[in-house]
């Protein structure tokens, strides 16, 4: 199999398994996101927004944007990628 078959493959492969997390959260969405804030942090988890801009922009504390963040890691929506000492969280789905 040639490296474009397999790369190919894991395409296919990745949208199939989109379309089944995508189903899956939209089951428990309003339970995850289950207040305007949470929803608002969620939409600005962009990947590009530092967790201090986070919790500036949708006026929530640090301690419950770290709260909030880790409930979505722990739903597996948000992943955080380090930078140095800065965290970015990125949705998901």
């Amino acid at each position: 199999m040639s490296d474009e078959q397999i790369l190919e493959n894991l395409e296919e492969i990745k949208a199939l398994l989109k379309i089944l997390a995508n189903q899956e959260f939209q089951k428990t969405r309003f339970s995850i996101l289950s207040t305007k804030n949470k929803e608002k942090v969620y939409e600005l988890c962009t990947g590009s927004n530092e967790m201090s801009e986070i919790y500036k922009k949708a006026n929530i504390s640090s301690e419950g944007l770290r709260l909030t963040i880790r409930d979505f890691e722990d739903a597996g929506i948000v992943i955080t990628r380090k930078k140095g000492s800065k965290a970015y969280p990125k949705r998901v789905l």
